[in-house]
C-alpha cells in the first residue's frame, strides 16, 4: 500500500504545453490577420492620397493668371495639403529627355507639352461624386485650364478588388479564430481532465468553487501571459523581416493602431486561458464522482 501511494505522485500532469502551443499559434494568427487588415486600410488610404490628379492649361495662359489658378486651387476642398505642384512646359520636357534620352525629339520639333498642375485628393475626398466635383470646380476657375484628368475607372477598379480581398480575409480569418477558440478550449479540457478528482474531491471537503478555481486560474493567467509575450514577439520578428526585405512597408506603417493589436493579442491570450479554465473546472464541480470515471 505505501508503494502505491509512493507512486501516486506519478499520477498523469495536465498537459498544458499543448494548449500553451496552441493559444500561442492562435494568437499569432490573430494578430497578424489583425495587422494584415489594419495594413490593408492604411494602404488603400495611402494609394488614394499619392493618386494624381492634373490639371492641364492652355499654351497661351499667363504667368499672373497661372499664378492665380495654382493659388484658387491650393484653396479648394478635398485637395491634400502641401501636393499642389507646378509643373512648367519646360520642366516637363526636360523631365522627358532625361527619361527617354537627348534624342527622343528632333531639334527643330517644338516643345510640344503645355504646364500642367499636378495634385493629390484628401484620402477621404477620393470618391466619384466628390472628385467629379472638384474636377468641375478646378474647370471653372479659369478659362486658361483646358483639361483636367483622373484615372477613376482604373483607380475605383483597385480600390474595389482590394477592398474585396480585405473582406474576404477578414471573413477568412474570423472562422478560422472561431475554429481555432473551439479546438483551443477542447485542448484546455483534455489538459486538465487529469485533475478532476481532485477539483472534486476538494469540494466535497467542504472548499468552495472560488478557492478551488484560483490556483487553476491563477496558473493559466501567467500561461496566457507568456503565450501572448511570445505571440507578440513572434509577430514583431515577423515585421522587422518584412521592413528588412521591404523598406517602403514604413510609409503604411500606423505605430498607435499596431500598438493596440498587440495589447488587443497580449488580453485575447488572457481572456482565452481564464474563460477556458473557469468553463472547465465549473463543469467538474457540477459533475457527481460517479460522472468523473
Amino acid at each position: 500500500m505505501a508503494g502505491n501511494f509512493k507512486k501516486s505522485k506519478y499520477r498523469p500532469k495536465p498537459n498544458y504545453w499543448l494548449s500553451n502551443v496552441s493559444v500561442t499559434l492562435l494568437l499569432f494568427l490573430a494578430g497578424l490577420l489583425g495587422l494584415s487588415w489594419l495594413h490593408s486600410n492604411e494602404l488603400i488610404n495611402y494609394l488614394k492620397e499619392n493618386v494624381n490628379l492634373t490639371v492641364e492649361l492652355h499654351r497661351d495662359i499667363k504667368n499672373a493668371e497661372l499664378k492665380k489658378v495654382t493659388s484658387s486651387i491650393k484653396e479648394l476642398d478635398g485637395v491634400k495639403a502641401g501636393s499642389v505642384q507646378l509643373i512648367s512646359k519646360e520642366e516637363g520636357f526636360q523631365n522627358l529627355k532625361s527619361e527617354f534620352g537627348e534624342d527622343f525629339l528632333d531639334d527643330d520639333f517644338p516643345n510640344p507639352l503645355q504646364d500642367m498642375i499636378v495634385l493629390n485628393l484628401n484620402a477621404v475626398d477620393v470618391e466619384k461624386k466628390k472628385v467629379d466635383a472638384l474636377k468641375s470646380s478646378i474647370r471653372a476657375l479659369s478659362p486658361g485650364v483646358s483639361q483636367v484628368y483622373f484615372q477613376d475607372e482604373l483607380f475605383d477598379t483597385a480600390i474595389r478588388n482590394m477592398n474585396l480581398v480585405n473582406w474576404g480575409m477578414t471573413v477568412i480569418g474570423f472562422l478560422i479564430l472561431l475554429i481555432a477558440v473551439f479546438l483551443i478550449h477542447n485542448t484546455i479540457k483534455l489538459s486538465l481532465y487529469s485533475n478532476r478528482f481532485v477539483v472534486k474531491t476538494m469540494e466535497l471537503v467542504g472548499a468552495r468553487w472560488g478557492f478551488i478555481i484560483r490556483p487553476f486560474l491563477s496558473k493559466s493567467l501567467v500561461y496566457g501571459l507568456i503565450c501572448g509575450i511570445i505571440a507578440i514577439l513572434a509577430l514583431a520578428g515577423l515585421g522587422y523581416y518584412i521592413y528588412y526585405v521591404y523598406p517602403s512597408i514604413l510609409t503604411i506603417f500606423n505605430p498607435q493602431s499596431t500598438m493596440l493589436i498587440m495589447a488587443g493579442v497580449l488580453i485575447l491570450g488572457l481572456l482565452i486561458q481564464a474563460v477556458s479554465t473557469v468553463f472547465v473546472v465549473n463543469k467538474y464541480l457540477r459533475k457527481n464522482m460517479s460522472d468523473l470515471f
